[in-house]
């Protein structure tokens, strides 16, 4: 229980490190054993949308107002609807004092593993057909899409991690170095299918998609093939029809630090005052989407189009644009060499650990 209970005075950031460990997308918030409120994803990703951070503290942001009940004065049918009308992940249950006794969660109430949302099985567009210049000299040799993760092409990591939550047919636009691509499936076994959409050109980042018009009747998944995500796929679909979009677009908050001092200056050219090494942060594309199939109509036959133009043309359409923000370290973005080390570390780290290393 006390794994999915957190102090009000706990950062945005430990939130989200916490959800992530106990696999839950809400937490209690307490005092002292007593609650407070519940937290859940959803109140993150608004509280983001405000301009807070994820340094700052969870105590303007989590729910006071929390559903809950006294001990010994429920039925299961009161958890029950709570859960399937409420969508609920989790419910406290308390003592006169409002004492936390006991949290019920989702997967411990209807049975470990059992998934609230409906199985999504959209088709997944992988983007292939780049020449991964910010991975050269490797890309020299082989194409972006076959680099190594874990003994495994990151193609295929990412496609297992799209398998995993039941969805089983894939396009992959290719170009550059195809022949190489396509030999690699051959060699492979695979329980989902795999079917590859040749570029003549190359078409920009979106302009492959053109090619789909035809294939392509319901809303899809589009990913880059140098990104990894660790999210609820279902989740990102309940929210995307929950909010009618056309395109929603998976961000993160991305914290740099300046390694200067940064100077501020009157109008005159005087100091007004010097912050040392400020960390700044900026709501980043992670290289994630899910589409609406209508955005295919606006997308020009065979011609270089890129992701700005996309966005530049739905909107003059009044399409509706969203955002799904995750976690950063549910991201991992390996285009280039210094993000591609990194995440082989974190991959060995966890490896190591499984092992009791």
């Amino acid at each position: 229980m006390n794994s999915l209970i957190i102090n009000k005075e706990a950062k945005i950031k430990e939130a989200l490190i916490q959800m992530k460990k106990v696999k839950s997308k809400s937490l209690v918030v307490s005092d002292k054993e007593k609650l407070l409120g519940t937290l859940s994803d959803g109140d993150i990703r608004s509280s983001f949308l405000k301009g807070f951070q994820i340094n700052n503290s969870i105590i303007k942001i989590y729910n006071k107002k929390p559903t809950f009940f006294f001990d010994g004065d429920y039925q299961v049918d009161d958890l029950n609807k709570v859960f399937i009308r409420k969508r609920f992940d989790v419910i406290p249950i308390v003592d006169k004092k409002k004492k936390i006794k006991k949290v019920y969660t989702w997967d411990e109430f209807y049975g470990k593993g059992k998934k609230k949302l409906k199985k999504v099985d959209l088709p997944v567009i992988i983007m292939s057909g780049g020449k991964g210049n910010r991975l050269k000299p490797f890309t020299e040799v082989l194409p972006k899409a076959l680099i190594p993760i874990d003994n495994k092409a990151i193609i295929e990591v990412i496609i297992e991690s799209f398998f995993e939550q039941n969805i089983k047919n894939y396009y992959l636009i290719i170009n550059y170095k195809h022949e190489i691509i396509k030999s690699y499936f051959n060699s492979i076994e695979t329980k989902y299918k795999v079917k590859f959409i040749q570029e003549n050109k190359f078409l920009g980042t979106m302009g492959g998609l053109s090619l789909l018009k035809r294939k392509i009747k319901s809303d899809f998944f589009v990913t880059n093939c140098d990104v990894i995500f660790d999210i609820d796929v279902g989740e990102l679909n309940y929210q995307h029809r929950k909010n009618k979009n056309d395109i929603t677009i998976v961000i993160t908050q991305k914290e740099y630090k300046l390694p200067y001092g940064s100077c501020e200056l009157d109008e005159d050219g005087n100091l007004n005052q010097l912050i040392e090494k400020p960390k700044l942060n900026f709501f980043v594309n992670t290289g994630l989407y899910l589409f609406n199939n209508r955005v295919l109509n606006i997308i020009p036959n065979k011609q270089m189009y890129d992701f700005n133009q996309l966005i530049h043309d739905a909107k003059k359409r009044n399409m509706k644009i969203g955002t799904f923000i995750i976690d950063p370290g549910s991201w991992n973005d390996v285009g280039e060499w210094d993000e591609y080390k990194k995440t082989l570390s974190r991959v060995n780290f966890v490896n190591q650990k499984n092992k009791g290393v």
